[in-house]
């Protein structure tokens, strides 16, 4: 039974699903900021944790993150260094595969600008794709380093 459940989690939790979703992400954050290859890190554990990303619908530019993470409530704020740790590895071959791929491009000063390929969506991860577009309208009018003072992060 355990067998069942690891291997559930492979094919929920794979590269190929993610990488459109970082694309997403780095589409909506309009012009590419210096380090901002550390928000990658921070784009799977708070979309899949986040429900209130998913009820924010009239998220645009001006919206700010309070608005819509309620950092107040610390609802993504609490256990997010721990999610962050536990994603890392997969962050990190979702990124390659993206790189891979051109999907993504990772500039010189560790900034990632969008590649010449687009991804094709994966069945059934609409709402992800959705959560990462969203995010990166809301972190496009913040620095790399307001974003890790904002969620107190130290490290990733």
């Amino acid at each position: 039974m355990s067998d069942l459940f690891k291997n559930y989690g492979i094919l929920l939790n794979n590269p190929f699903r993610f990488a459109p979703v970082f694309y997403a992400f780095y589409e909506n954050l309009s012009d590419p900021k210096e380090n901002n290859y550390f928000l990658s890190f921070l784009v799977l554990p708070i979309i899949l944790k986040s429900t209130r990303l998913a009820y924010a619908k009239n998220v645009s530019k001006i919206t700010s993150i309070f608005d819509v993470t309620d950092l107040r409530k610390r609802d993504v704020y609490y256990g997010l260094q721990d999610r962050i740790v536990s994603y890392n590895s997969i962050t990190k071959d979702s990124l390659q595969y993206a790189f891979d791929n051109n999907y993504i491009i990772l500039n010189d000063d560790l900034s990632i600008g969008i590649g010449d390929c687009r991804p094709l969506s994966v069945k059934g991860d609409d709402t992800v794709i959705k959560r990462a577009e969203k995010l990166g309208m809301i972190f496009n009018k913040y620095t790399v380093v307001e974003i890790f003072k904002m969620f107190n992060l130290k490290k990733i």
